[in-house]
């Protein structure tokens, strides 16, 4: 072989031993040290949604475990979180340790909700039921940043000055001192429970770090290594079973021993029974979470790396700097991780000893926010001043009673709870109902006028479905706890839920729908004037293509037939804008297209703040320029009809833009055919109108009446603050004493051609509607009641006729004959449940409930087979003051013309009986009916 041929193959056999040995190398990079997914689902999303009902029921730790549970959806993976107890209580957030979910805090979390905090858990990233995050160092910035947005998911304010009070418990500690460093006009209370953060090196061990940091071991061995070691007891630490390599899987077991002795060392059984005690649950949990979250393991093992374990001095010095007082660390007398001497000779002192900080030791291991709990709630309770137990949840966790007080139901000695209905809530009854139903009637009516069916819907949506329909005011919807495997959310409105329900019903190509129900929404309640979490809403909705504006304006001419029904007298008035108006004055002055949706929402809120609060919220909150904000508040100030429409065709810049150029010629046509039905003169054009929901795409309106929204004009002073009241709080006193915020507005809606596609694909339905606020029309209209001190008291039921007996033996066959035989009639009638009723109580059943007439029976009508019929509340002197005798068989037919007549001499204060609301009705009624009876009484056949 030539000296080539030999220099070729010496060549070929290298760059064959080249490939061979990269090819190794790559497939050994991919197999032993894989990249982890970037989110890693939980089990919520990959095991739950297989496992039956019974088998969920039987898990460690339950979809349900706390109350107020939401699934919180980031750009890291959703984040489990959990809040409840009393929304005007001290807040409390904790932060778990690094092997449990929240699960391990549960005691400690509900006897501070029983003593009347607002409490909130989360699962960090990789356990429990958040997500894993793969692609990320789980060190404090992450952990930091995931408090965050926790607490930003709440619809209550967490954020503001000493607003919110930490625990953090063993990692959850390091965690906690690292946002209390960072935020510390937030912190207004600081609790560390066995924290991390100064373990030192040694104990830690040098190798177990070198072993999980440096990448010489292959990532999937150590995978594996942690997680067999993680599902074995640490009862039994010390009797570690066989590993391939013992060396490596030593330094494994400490890693793990000093991560996972927050869990309880001994292992009760085998079951994952939810009625285990939780330091018995916890154990099997962990194991649980090994098999079937994806995150955790890994999650495990980044904290092991990153996480603020060890070395944490310089976090803990900051903390030194909060007033003395505010900072308190708990430690556990038999911590077989926290070493109280080093602890002590390194800790105190960076918080600036005893004199600034609570430092106490307690009985027990490093679990002992398990099994002392009532110790730890003893010793915060003495730091914050709480009181006895005042609030209650899950009451089989608790073992404290609850003090009597009237309201306080004591269930067989096992717990107590207080009756109340939930914040945002209330009962209907009496002449609530009787207004109320008047109000459905008279929407119901004309919804049918216009050609309406009605459709019912669940009062719980997949979460999925209801999820980015309402922008930032998503986070107001109701989340359902998992029920074996579909994540549910209660409605929010009616609207979104009908889109649903056309795209699955694709033979439905057009429909005029009306659907009246109740809605969720976990807003900020105010009960006086109708804003709740629980309410009815009417909806009415026009599907299907036709030619631009005539069903949006017959929705409009709907909304006005409906208010005069309810005899507001157009004592209201419809705002109205355009999306496509709006976006064009956005994108006119400068608004940049990702910030279009989120500008909207502010201008949304003009109805309810100045402009000066607006403009903040735009510059500072939203990263707006402030002369874009300028720019933008010279046009939303603006309202009228053609005038305003003439203004913005003039204007040469709007007037090239395509977008407004759209919503111009909609509202040209919309208000030529609003003349034509005769309510243009209701209308009004307002720039300011913006509708935050995500899912309209043209015409949008809403109705106010008087004093619903505060000034809303550029450079408007805001109205001073109301001063605070003094006591207990009432239902309201949240909101309802502000007077910059009314009642709000009473009906909305809008058109919204995209949202069905949205759930069929390509298929749409172009639809507009409008949403009346029942709830806020009945607040207003027994308001407006209670101010005209002479309109007509509303009754609390419709009994026409009441049956009285007088004399006799009480005469009570006779009576229940009598009642037979005007049922018969369709005449509403009752009696008395008495063999012998005395006369004074059945006259004061009777006008109990404003009963018009009563049938007397006495010895001479029941001898002679008449009865006597009487109209109640009749002046003196009138002729049928003592009341008329009719024979038995015309009983039903002289009732019936007097109560026909009585109804007609009644229609002119009829709306006042309910329903009317405009000033000027000040008639009393009963004068009228009297004098208009006097003069014309009716006739009759046996007179």
């Amino acid at each position: 072989m030539s000296a080539s041929e030999t220099a070729t193959s010496t060549a070929a056999i290298a760059t064959t031993a080249a490939v061979v040995t990269a090819s190794i190398l790559i497939l050994s990079r991919e197999v032993l040290w894989p990249r982890w997914a970037k989110v890693l689902r939980s089990p919520l999303k990959t095991t739950l949604p297989r496992l039956s009902r019974e088998e969920t029921r039987d898990l460690a730790y339950q979809p349900d475990q706390f109350p107020g549970a939401r699934d919180v959806e980031t750009p890291y993976g959703s984040i489990r979180v959990y809040e409840f107890g009393p929304e005007d209580g001290q807040k409390v957030i904790f932060v778990h340790g690094i092997t449990t979910s929240c699960i391990t805090l549960t005691y400690i979390a509900n006897n501070l909700a029983r003593r009347g905090c607002r409490v909130m858990l989360f699962d960090l990233f990789g356990r429990g039921y958040s997500d894993g995050v793969g692609d990320i160092p789980h060190d404090a910035r992450l952990y930091v940043t995931q408090m965050l947005l926790a607490l930003a998911s709440s619809p209550l304010p967490w954020t503001g000055n000493d607003s919110l009070n930490i625990i953090g418990y063993s990692l959850g500690g390091g965690i906690a001192a690292h946002f209390a460093g960072t935020f510390p006009h937030m912190v207004k209370s600081l609790v560390l429970l066995a924290p991390a953060g100064l373990i030192r090196a040694e104990r830690f061990g040098h190798i177990t770090k070198f072993i999980f940091s440096s990448g010489v071991i292959p990532e999937r061995i150590l995978h594996g290594l942690t997680s067999r070691r993680l599902q074995q007891p640490i009862a039994s630490s010390a009797k570690v079973p066989k590993q391939p390599n013992p060396a490596v899987s030593g330094k494994v077991e400490a890693a793990a021993k000093v991560a996972s002795a927050e869990v309880p060392g001994t292992v009760f059984g085998t079951e994952d029974s939810p009625d285990l005690p939780i330091e018995q649950r916890v154990t099997h949990y962990v194991r649980w979470m090994v098999r079937h979250h994806l995150g955790f393991v890994p999650a495990f093992m980044s904290c092991v790396r990153h996480a603020p374990l060890t070395h944490q001095q310089e976090s803990w010095k900051v903390l030194a700097q909060r007033k003395p007082g505010t900072t308190a660390v708990l430690l556990a007398e038999k911590d077989e991780i926290i070493n109280l001497e080093d602890y002590e000779i390194d800790g105190l002192p960076l918080l600036g000893g005893r004199e600034n900080v609570y430092w106490k030791v307690l009985p027990g291991t490093h679990d002992f926010v398990m099994t002392q709990p009532d110790l730890i709630t003893k010793e915060i309770e003495d730091l914050w001043g709480l009181g006895s137990p005042v609030y209650s949840f899950a009451a089989r966790f608790y073992s404290t009673p609850i003090p009597d007080d009237e309201n306080t139901i004591d269930m067989g000695g096992k717990s107590k709870f207080e009756l109340k209905t939930p914040k945002g809530t209330k009962d209907w009854d009496g002449k609530d109902m009787v207004i109320r139903d008047k109000i459905f009637s008279t929407i119901t009516q004309v919804f049918k006028r216009h050609g309406g069916v009605t459709i019912d819907t669940p009062v719980f949506e997949l979460k999925e479905i209801l999820a980015g329909k309402y922008g930032e005011d998503s986070k107001l919807i109701y989340d359902l706890a998992d029920q074996g495997g579909e994540i549910c959310s209660l409605r929010y409105d009616l609207t979104v839920p009908f889109a649903r329900f056309l795209a699955m019903n694709k033979d439905i190509t057009n429909i005029k729908r009306y659907h009246i129900a109740k809605v969720y929404r976990r807003d900020q309640p105010a009960m006086t004037k109708g804003r709740m979490r629980e309410f009815y809403q009417c909806d009415f909705d026009i599907a299907g293509v036709y030619d631009p504006m005539l069903p949006d304006a017959e929705v409009l001419r709907i909304i006005c037939e409906v208010f005069e029904g309810l005899g507001w007298n157009r004592a209201y008035t419809i705002k109205l804008n355009h999306r496509k108006i709006l976006d064009g004055i956005f994108q006119v002055c400068g608004v940049p297209e990702d910030k279009i949706r989120t500008i909207s929402s502010a201008v949304d809120k003009l109805d309810k703040l100045p402009w000066a609060d607006v403009r903040k919220e735009m510059t500072e909150e939203k990263g707006l320029d402030a002369d874009v904000a300028d720019r933008i508040g010279e046009w939303v100030v603006h309202k009228g009809k053609h005038e305003l429409l003439d203004k913005l065709r003039n204007d040469p810049k709007l007037s090239a833009n395509a977008s407004m150029q759209a919503g111009i010629a909609d509202l040209s046509l919309l208000f030529e055919y609003l003349e034509s039905f005769d309510v243009l003169d209701r209308v009004s054009f307002d720039l300011g109108l913006a509708r935050g929901l995500d899912y309209y795409t043209g015409l949008i309106y809403e109705v106010v009446t008087e004093g619903s929204a505060p000034e809303s004009t550029p450079g408007a002073a805001a109205a001073a603050p109301a001063p605070k009241r003094k006591g207990k709080g009432g239902e309201d006193d949240d909101r309802s004493n502000d007077p910059t915020v009314g009642v709000g507005s009473v009906a909305a809606g809008g058109r919204y051609d995209n949202l069905v596609g949205m759930f069929s694909g390509k298929s749409q339905i172009p639809c507009v509607g409008i949403s009346f606020g029942v709830d806020r029309i009945f607040s207003i209209t027994k308001a407006r009641m209670a101010a005209d001190k002479s309109a007509t008291q509303v009754r609390n039921n419709e009994v026409d006729v009441y049956v009285m007996a007088f004399g006799g033996k009480g005469f009570v066959n006779e009576r229940l004959s009598v009642c037979a035989k005007l049922w018969e009639g369709g005449i509403k009638a009752e009696f008395l449940y008495k063999v012998k009723p005395k006369v004074p109580q059945q006259f004061k059943a009777a006008e109990a409930n404003g009963v018009p007439f009563a049938i007397f029976l006495g010895d001479d009508e029941v001898a002679q087979g008449n009865v006597k019929i009487k109209e109640m509340g009749l002046r003196d002197g009138h002729p049928e003051k003592e009341g008329i005798l009719v024979s038995l068989d015309k009983m039903v037919d002289e009732v019936k013309v007097r109560l026909e007549r009585k109804k007609e001499l009644e229609s002119v204060v009829q709306q006042a009986e309910g329903l009317r609301v405009v000033d000027g009705i000040k008639k009393d009624a009963s004068t009228a009916t009297e004098a208009a009876a006097a003069a014309d009484p009716p006739s009759s056949t046996t007179q």
